[in-house]
């Protein structure tokens, strides 16, 4: 009713495409196998439609219509793939049709089905405390609905359980493997003071184990654990202890080791603990229970090199006798220029001021008082000169620092060559005669000359000059003489 149609787009007044209807009516009007074709089409019966446009050749737009068609087709089927829930199928297929009808629109709204889909389907995981899972879902749909939420919902829920299990391996003691986790949640709540406690409690341990090796004796591997433990509380006071520790346990094993008589051995230990507590003198005690006649020792400090800016030097003494636990010693070199008596008059070794000064002012500055206690009090006889045996020597003495008498020189010195002495420097310098073709010196002995006022000497070739030298003679050296014991 091609006339009828006209007239009613007609009287739309140009509404949607009324007169391209009306142009379509015409059209069919005039051609009613067209117009059946065109009909078809309009019905939705496509594949009829292209069946009757495909008869009517090229006529007309056919070949439009038959495209119009097949689009048709492609739209009914994706809307039966959207509508049987293949969203993911339906929406490549509305792209396929571009601008046709309303695909786009279509593809709108299987995309919110199948984002629909996939946030209920990751809600689900969330609910099921698949977190990760979840997360991983939610994070796909690009900030869909309140994905993102979601996201911060799964992330909080999975830092709680992390935090819960990290409180549990903190509470089960298990303070390293706490830290790692309260770590590994990067801040989240209390984590950072968390990890503080942990440490202090790891720290704690390590400081009681270091405590427990050092009260067992295991200094050393109590010394390893307070150092790991890097300051911590009074773990480098506890280190000194150790330390202190160890060198008393060697101090005392050297201390029985010398007891034993097993000297080398001491000495060792005691060179290895650096000066600590008295192990310097210990050692000299030592070396002091092996000497024998002839061997040189050392004892007590006395100005030697003339270099009083680097301090004293060590006196070295010479063996001349061995009596049990006891030796005799000399000065090995002439250590001082000293008269034998400041004034010239009768003088006896037990009134001479040399006598005074070796056991005053020289014992006082040369020894220590522990050096002290091991130089004996020696009963000094007043032996004669056999030579002047009219002549008193005086009383025998009791003294801790004497001179030898003529008869010891020639006794414990079996030639001159034995006899003959150097001085120190600090002794050349100030005023002690050194022969200058050989470097030695004179030297006092004890025993009287030919006269009262006058005393014995060794001279620079080691020769004993029987018959004295004046009293008040400043030139010759003191080489004290000193028995000395062996014990400590």
């Amino acid at each position: 009713k091609y006339e009828e149609a006209i007239n009613a787009f007609k009287a739309l007044n140009g509404y949607k495409d009324s007169a391209e209807k009306i142009t379509q009516c015409e059209a069919m009007a005039q051609d009613p196998e067209y117009s059946r074709a065109v009909s078809l089409m309009n019905a939705g019966k496509y594949e009829e439609a292209i069946e009757a446009f495909t008869a009517l050749g090229n006529y007309k737009d056919c070949t439009e219509k038959i495209e119009e068609c097949r689009k048709g087709i492609a739209y009914n089927d994706a809307v039966s793939l959207m509508e049987s829930g293949k969203y993911e199928q339906a929406i490549p297929a509305f792209k396929a049709l571009g601008n046709y009808r309303d695909s786009a629109l279509k593809i709108e709204e299987c995309t919110a089905a199948v984002n629909d889909k996939k946030y209920s389907d990751a809600v689900s995981l969330m609910n099921a405390g698949r977190y990760e899972e979840a997360i991983s879902a939610f994070k796909a749909l690009n900030g869909y609905k309140d994905s993102t939420a979601k996201i911060a919902e799964c992330t909080a829920a999975v830092n709680d359980k992390k935090y819960s299990d990290a409180v549990s391996l903190m509470n089960a003691g298990r303070y390293e493997e706490a830290i790692s986790a309260f770590k590994a949640l990067n801040g989240y709540k209390d984590s950072a003071a968390k990890i503080a406690e942990c440490t202090a409690s790891v720290n704690d341990k390590k400081y009681s184990d270091a405590v427990s090796l050092m009260n067992a004796g295991k200094y050393e591997e109590a010394i390893n654990a307070f150092k790991a433990l890097n300051g911590y509380k009074d773990s480098a006071a506890k280190i000194e202890q150790c330390n202190t520790s160890i060198k008393n346990k060697k101090y005392n094993d050297a201390v029985s080791l010398m007891n034993a008589g097993k000297y080398e051995e001491a000495i060792a230990i005691f060179e290895t603990l650096n000066g600590y507590l008295d192990s310097e003198e210990q050692i000299k005690i030592c070396q002091l229970k092996q000497v024998n006649v002839g061997d040189t020792i050392t004892l007590g400090q006395y100005e030697q090199d003339n270099n009083e800016a680097n301090g004293a030097e060590s006196i070295e003494w010479i063996v001349l006798a061995k009596d049990g636990n006891k030796v005799l010693v000399i000065s090995a070199y002439g250590l001082d220029p000293r008269k034998y008596n400041n004034v010239y008059e009768d003088t006896t070794w037990e009134t001479s001021s040399i006598r005074a000064w070796l056991n005053d002012e020289f014992l006082q500055s040369a020894f220590t008082s522990d050096q002290q206690k091991q130089i004996l009090i020696t009963d000094v006889s007043a032996d004669p000169n056999p030579n002047y045996s009219e002549i008193d020597p005086g009383n025998a003495t009791q003294d801790r620092l004497f001179l030898l008498s003529m008869e010891q020189a020639q006794t414990y010195f079996s030639s001159n060559a034995e006899r003959k002495c150097k001085p120190t420097d600090y002794a050349a310098e100030n005023g002690v005669d050194v022969n200058e073709y050989n470097g030695h010196c004179g030297y006092w002995l004890r025993t009287h000359g030919h006269k009262q006022n006058t005393a014995v000497y060794v001279r620079d070739d080691g020769y004993i000059v029987e018959y004295g030298y004046n009293v008040t003679h400043r030139n010759y050296a003191v080489r004290p003489a000193m028995w000395i014991t062996l014990d400590s």
